[in-house]
């Protein structure tokens, strides 16, 4: 007889339900795992999208930047929350309109911008690393934190207790542009400029240079110009002979190498003579003749002279009829008559001009063909001042060196060369001299003493004082003049050879579709573009679909920064190179720049009223809008240091998700 507690250890009977029962809970267990994890990738994904958007479209308000940005910062930090869903009731009545919401309309969302934690500690603009931090214009990148601390989950609450997703949009200036215009513009922008003290007496030796520092832009000669002034001791060199002036010459360097002048207090790159100086990549020199833009005149100041061999001293120009800023030894604007002063040791206390008999020497002196009228004496040294016919200093003439004859009874009649040296330019086209269009010369490091172009031999301190004209500018405001721009000669622009096509339609394709060789900014390392043929096809480019597009230009706010939306088709990226580098045989990219085309020569008659009214000198080859600070969509173009978002900085600037 088997015993009832074997029997019942043996039964088998309900192991099928227990089992069941385990195998049940293990696959609700599976399938609520599946679900819970289904749905957390759903969440997660979706707060991820949020996080995206809301980066993106803050990030298409960096143009705000350019002008107030605390305006700016609180515009794009309060599009990123609109865009990101953030449920909170100063964002959330945009969301119905938007669809950013959570999955299942879930409102348990924190979003923050450019915070240093997620969720409610989180604060916006407070994010320091990486550095510089802070609001967006001061970042540079638009960062988003999103939270989501309300996941339904169906059998695990609480494992996961939250969900943190992340974008940053970061924006950068351009290094490598595609889809530019084939149209170079020369502008005015050194790192650094420089003054060259030469001898011209000994085959230009360096006697010294001097840094220049930059400015604030000016009116001068009629010009907006951008000054830049220095001083520095320099050697007036001597002459070995009786009467005689040594000439020392001013040499203008403007250095626009980043590898060699990477700021305005870079020197490094004014070793050696000047010929060594100014053959430099990227170092342009504007001298005359090969001689300096400017003339200091050197005299003897000791000793005593006489009736047959005289000692010259000082020889000065005064401004006479010439209005410029800068006469009267430097003229933009010429065609006009200077007056003359010069100083000569005849050897007497008296009037020199006298005849013999009554005292004198019979002497005369004329500079320039200028004869000039004894005025007085200090000790032997007399003053003789302008008199009559004095030549028109002629415009265009560049160099017109002056001399100095003087004769006495006793000594006969002789000729002093080189005693003064105007540069006379062409006027507002500064050819002679471009981008020179003011120039002068003072004594003393203040540079506020008197005229520097006649100086004693030995130790003098000259400040040198200069304006640049052809600085490329942004437009601050609807009210910027028109720029005029040409893809043919008699200008500072022209066209180039930058892929596009080939043979005759080469120009014209890569004009109404843009450059297909992208160009790379040069910091003095790089080869440059070669420069191509003339213009074709602006209606293709500016006439999309045989429809005149709209002008922006027109409906801006009068008295804010420009600002264009994306896909605008009358704004272009152009190609930014140095001063005279249209001329010769090759193009460097040393920036870029966005232009906004308000008008184009031959365009059809549906853009009549829409497209700006041509400006003075438009014709053949030409289009005319502004510069613009534009930040946004450069498609298949490469961003490199962070952007700059001041409008004084002419390169546009492309958005990047980098996060």
């Amino acid at each position: 007889m088997t015993p009832i507690r074997d029997t019942l250890i043996r039964e088998e009977h309900g192991a099928v339900l227990l089992i069941t029962a385990v195998a049940m809970l293990g696959f609700v267990l599976l399938a609520g795992f599946v679900i819970d994890t289904a749905n957390w990738f759903e969440h997660q994904r979706h707060l991820q999208a949020q996080a995206d958007a809301g980066a993106l479209a803050g990030a298409t308000r960096f143009d705000e930047c350019e002008g107030n940005q605390t305006t700016a910062n609180s515009d794009i930090v309060t599009t990123a929350h609109v865009y990101a869903g953030d449920p909170n009731s100063t964002y959330s009545p945009a969301n119905t309109t938007i669809g950013n919401t959570q999955v299942s309309g879930d409102r348990n969302i924190v979003v923050r911008v450019n915070s240093q934690r997620y969720g409610s500690s989180g604060v916006d603009n407070t994010e320091t690393a990486p550095s510089p931090g802070g609001a967006p214009c001061t970042a540079g990148y638009v960062d988003v934190k999103a939270t989501d601390s309300n996941i339904p989950w169906f059998l695990f609450p609480g494992v996961v207790p939250s969900i943190n997703t992340h974008a940053r949009v970061s924006s950068f200036q351009l290094s490598t542009l595609s889809g530019s215009l084939p149209l170079a513009v020369e502008d005015v922008n050194p790192y650094a400029a420089a003054a060259i003290f030469v001898n011209e007496d000994s085959s230009n030796a360096v006697l010294a240079t001097s840094l220049l520092t930059p400015g604030s832009a000016q009116t001068l000669n009629g010009q907006g110009l951008v000054t830049w002034s220095g001083s520095t001791s320099v050697s007036i060199p001597s002459c070995a002979t009786n009467p005689c002036t040594s000439h020392t010459g001013v040499v203008v360097a403007l250095c626009t190498n980043k590898r060699l002048c990477p700021r305005a207090t870079s020197s490094g790159w004014l070793g050696g003579s000047v010929g060594s100086i100014c053959s430099q990549l990227f170092v342009t020199c504007q001298m005359s003749n090969g001689t300096g833009l400017e003339l200091v005149q050197g005299y003897r100041s000791s000793g005593t002279g006489s009736a047959t061999a005289p000692i010259l001293r000082s020889v000065t120009l005064t401004r006479g009829a010439c209005n410029d800023d800068s006469a009267p030894y430097f003229l933009l604007n010429a065609g006009c008559k200077v007056n003359e002063q010069a100083q000569v040791d005849f050897g007497i206390t008296g009037n020199p001009a006298l005849s013999v008999r009554n005292g004198g020497l019979g002497a005369t002196v004329s500079v320039g063909g200028c004869t000039l009228t004894y005025s007085s004496s200090s000790g032997t040294t007399s003053t003789w001042v302008e008199g009559s016919n004095c030549p028109t200093v002629s415009s265009g003439a560049g160099q017109d060196a002056l001399n100095l004859i003087w004769s006495t009874t006793a000594g006969g009649s002789h000729t002093v060369t080189d005693v003064a040296r105007p540069f006379a330019n062409d006027g507002a086209d500064d050819d002679q001299s471009y981008p020179v269009a003011y120039m002068q010369l003072t004594q003393g490091s203040s540079c506020t003493g008197t005229n520097g172009n006649s100086l004693p031999f030995g130790a003098a301190t000259v400040c040198v004082g200069v304006g640049l004209t052809g600085n490329i500018q942004n437009a601050a405001s609807k009210s910027d003049p028109t720029r005029l721009l040409k893809f043919i000669g008699g200008s500072r622009t022209g066209a180039i050879d930058c892929g596009g096509g080939t043979g005759a339609d080469a120009l014209r394709d890569s004009i109404a579709h843009g450059c297909t060789d992208a160009v790379t900014l040069n910091d003095g390392t790089h080869g440059p573009c070669d420069v191509g043929p003339t213009r074709q096809g602006m209606n293709e480019r500016f006439h999309p679909g045989a429809t005149c597009p709209a002008n922006a230009w027109t409906t801006l706010p009068a008295a804010t920064a420009p600002s264009f939306g994306v896909g605008d088709p009358r704004l272009v990226p152009l190609i930014i190179t140095l001063p005279g580098a249209i001329a010769g045989s090759s193009v460097p990219v040393t920036d870029y720049g966005e232009f906004y085309v308000t008008g184009w020569d031959g365009a059809p008659s549906d853009c009549n009223g829409i497209n700006e009214a041509p400006p003075p000198g438009a014709g053949n080859g030409t289009i005319w809008g502004h510069f613009v600070k534009y930040i946004g969509s450069f498609p298949t173009s490469i961003g490199g240091t962070g952007c700059d978002f001041s409008i004084t900085t002419l390169a546009p600037c492309i958005t990047v998700m980098t996060d």
